[in-house]
């Protein structure tokens, strides 16, 4: 059962450090779904009960992955950003080509009524 928790531990640690080395975001999402891939099998076989020893790499293990969450998360949040940010230049841009696409109002129109 201990091994099986440090290899937990150590895939944890690794992904850590990944999201510190790597500048790559596709190569990095990559890495994190082959991560997940292989910690869910790992995962389902721990059961209890746990030595003191196995609790306190469980602790430790506990941490990494909050860690590794807290780094998930703002590496998503920076992808949702810079998409939102790519999205407001698209429009900006389409407005700056074409500022009267979108207007329907009839202000500027002027209507002879001579006969």
């Amino acid at each position: 059962m201990e091994n099986i928790i440090k290899k937990l531990l150590e895939l944890t640690e690794k992904m850590l450090q990944q999201f510190d080395e790597e500048n790559d975001r596709e190569k990095l999402i990559e890495m994190y779904e082959q991560f997940v891939d292989e910690r869910e099998p790992i995962i389902k076989e721990l059961k209890g009960p746990f030595t003191d020893e196995e609790g306190q790499l469980g602790v430790k293990l506990v941490e990494a992955d909050k860690e590794l969450q807290q780094k998930v998360g703002q590496f998503f949040d920076s992808i949702a950003k810079d998409y939102s940010e790519v999205k407001k230049k698209k429009i900006s841009n389409q407005k700056y080509t074409n500022p009267y696409d979108k207007v329907y109002s009839r202000d500027g129109a002027f209507i002879d009524k001579k006969k």
